[in-house]
C-alpha cells in the first residue's frame, strides 16, 4: 500500500526535478516562437499533472480496494 501511496509525490517530484534539470523544456521560462500548444503540453508539467491526478483521483480508491480485498481474504 505504502508504494501506491508513494507514486504520487515521487512522480510529482520527478517532473519538478525534470523542469529544474531541464529548463529550456519550460515554455514559461523560454518564450522564443512558442506557440498555444507549447504552453499547454510542456512534458514536465504534464508528469506533474499526472502525479496530482493520480494521487487525489486513483491512489485512494485503488488503496481501499486492496485494504477490502485483504479483509476480505482474511476474514
Amino acid at each position: 500500500m505504502l508504494a501506491i501511496e508513494a507514486l504520487a509525490p515521487l512522480t510529482i517530484v520527478g517532473g519538478v526535478v525534470w523542469a529544474i534539470a531541464q529548463p529550456y523544456r519550460v515554455a514559461f521560462i523560454h518564450r522564443d516562437g512558442k506557440g498555444v500548444y507549447d504552453y499547454l503540453f510542456q512534458p514536465p508539467l504534464l508528469v506533474v499533472l499526472v502525479g496530482v491526478v493520480f494521487g487525489l483521483l486513483i491512489a485512494p480508491s485503488l488503496v481501499r480496494d486492496l485494504l477490502e480485498a485483504d479483509e476480505r481474504a482474511e476474514g
